[in-house]
């Protein structure tokens, strides 16, 4: 017996501290686990110009250049209609963000012509695909606000002169965003559309929450 006891092997006594895989465990192993975790391959600068530049396309460019039905809705049920007066004002500070180029003089040489013609055609596509994120998603924070209102008068919503410069901006840095235009660089729009940083961080939020279909890219 004593023999016996001398040559056997002898057992480890294992901490109950000792962490997992440790020496004083046992031997590692190979995982026998037969499925594996897929990571989405990670983001990288085409794909986020591909998937932004398909919402644009998909998703905004469709839309109406004008406020949709629902909003028009809206903006009639104020104390007074203010749809001309939305609209208008829309425009201008649209305009004051993506101007269009100044008048090219006929002996200015044929180069610049071409360069000021693009300018301005870039200009006007910036400001359409702007205006038409701008009332999809003016609509979107109507209809939640009246829902949580029951009420359709949103007067003192829609008439707030920074509120809507804000949502314009918002609009305006999203579509910079997805055409990485870095010609107007932070803040120039801000700066454009008569607003603060300050200004700027009290809406931005409620806009990316209100526009479901924003790529995760551009939140």
């Amino acid at each position: 017996r004593k023999y016996d006891a001398m040559s056997s092997p002898t057992k480890k006594i294992i901490s109950p501290l000792s962490p997992p895989g440790s020496p004083l465990t046992s031997p590692v192993k190979e995982s026998s686990t037969p499925f594996k975790i897929k990571m989405p391959p990670p983001a990288t600068p085409v794909s986020t110009t591909i998937t932004t530049a398909k919402w644009l396309r998909t998703v905004i460019a469709p839309l109406p250049a004008k406020p949709s039905s629902e909003l028009e809705h809206f903006l009639s049920s104020c104390d007074r209609d203010i749809t001309a007066d939305v609209i208008c004002r829309t425009q201008i500070i649209l305009e004051a963000i993506f101007p269009s180029s100044a008048p090219v003089y006929r002996c200015v040489v044929g180069s610049l012509q071409s360069a000021a013609l693009m300018d301005s055609i870039w200009a006007e596509q910036r400001r359409l695909e702007a205006l038409k994120l701008y009332y999809r998603v003016l609509a979107a924070m109507c209809r939640a606000e009246s829902q949580r209102l029951r009420n359709s008068n949103l007067t003192s919503l829609l008439i707030n002169e920074i509120f809507l410069r804000c949502m314009l901006a918002c609009s305006a840095e999203l579509v910079l965003a997805t055409h990485k235009t870095v010609t107007m660089m932070f803040p120039a729009v801000l700066e454009r559309a008569g607003i603060t940083a300050f200004d700027l961080s009290k809406v931005i939020e409620s806009f990316v929450r209100h526009e479901e279909t924003l790529p995760r890219e551009l939140k």
